[in-house]
């Protein structure tokens, strides 16, 4: 089914997001990075919206699950 796919993908793309903050996020304590941790921090954004776009998705998915008798 193409929703579940693009939720999927969505899902995929905020693993690489936190893969990659988390990396960052190691990097920033072991350097005592204040900036690159600023940084982490200000991504952070873009992970929560896509976790947002996920949840809505999701959502809509099961709503129209439920209307459809499945």
């Amino acid at each position: 089914d193409r929703d579940l796919e693009a939720v999927q993908a969505m899902i995929m793309r905020m693993g690489g997001l936190v893969e990659t903050a988390l990396a960052e996020a190691a990097r920033a304590l072991e350097s005592r990075d204040e900036a690159l941790a600023d940084q982490v921090r200000a991504n952070d954004a873009a992970i929560d919206a896509l976790e947002e776009q996920v949840n809505a998705e999701c959502a809509r998915l099961r709503s129209e699950e439920r209307r459809v008798g499945k």
